[in-house]
């Protein structure tokens, strides 16, 4: 599509952390997540536009549980996180079409 851009062609542009502790793992990851001590997600999609980033991801919170669709959306102010928004949604096990959430 016109004006479109693939993942690769867009900058991705998080400012560094502060601190200097090592970057938490995949596993458990949300706070949302801490009574799931089993719960992994995939990154999908990473996006950003000017002070705004857009995370698209498939999450699991226990082995073996149906998976999400996830979306995260920060705003960044003076290099930290200003606002956040998310949307998750169950995903199908079959589909009326080839489609994926993915």
């Amino acid at each position: 599509m016109p004006g479109q851009r693939n993942r690769s062609q867009v900058p991705l542009r998080v400012p560094p952390r502060r601190d200097r502790r090592p970057a938490r793992p995949r596993r458990g990851h949300f706070p949302a997540c801490r009574g799931f001590p089993e719960a992994a997600y995939e990154e999908k999609r990473v996006v950003s536009d000017g002070d705004l980033v857009l995370l698209h991801f498939s999450g699991v919170l226990a082995p073996g549980a149906p998976g999400l669709a996830v979306f995260d959306i920060f705003r960044f102010q003076d290099g930290r996180i200003a606002e956040h928004w998310d949307a998750s949604q169950d995903v199908p096990e079959t589909s009326d079409n080839d489609n994926t959430m993915f």
